[in-house]
């Protein structure tokens, strides 16, 4: 029976490498992170597409305003992901490194609980208009942007403590 050569990273015969060499995983890093920033890119540009027609148009569906929230929420993510991203592309060519993903990381994480929470809301509210129909007959004027606020309170006020506590 052959065996895996760890030390010259070759086959022998019959058995496949299971490791990669350092140029391999570059260039996988490599790949895999440009593609993220594409995507995220175009995230991005639908993001702004979505927001620019619900602010152009009035419509007065209550979920307008949650829609709006988690665009903007999603577009701070994919800002704060592309960013970080361009910083280990130029650290994987160029060595540079600028530091920002110290800063830009905790706001990603506070955004993707925002997110959270606002789909959180809009789901409760879904749900009391299914169990409850009455609810979307009586429901409060304001009950979108109440619940948009304090996603936004909870989701700070959750982020603050989980970086006090660090």
């Amino acid at each position: 029976s052959g065996k895996l050569d760890w030390d010259n990273e070759t086959e022998t015969s019959g058995h496949v490498n299971m490791s990669h060499t350092g140029g391999e995983w570059l260039v996988d890093r490599q790949v895999v992170f440009s593609l993220t920033v594409l995507v995220a890119l175009c995230g991005l540009v639908g993001n702004d597409g979505i927001c620019w027609l619900l602010y152009s148009q009035v419509w007065s569906s209550p979920y307008v305003t949650y829609i709006l929230n988690l665009a903007t929420v999603d577009m701070v993510n994919l800002s704060c992901v592309t960013v970080i991203l361009l910083e280990k592309i130029l650290m994987l060519y160029h060595q540079v490194t600028l530091q920002v993903a110290m800063f830009l990381e905790p706001v990603s994480y506070f955004s993707d609980t925002v997110s959270l929470c606002l789909l959180v809301a809009m789901n409760i509210e879904s749900f009391l208009c299914v169990l409850c129909p009455t609810w979307c007959c009586h429901r409060p004027k304001h009950t979108s942007a109440v619940m948009s606020i304090l996603s936004w309170a909870l989701a700070l006020s959750l982020h603050v403590v989980s970086q006090v506590c660090e």
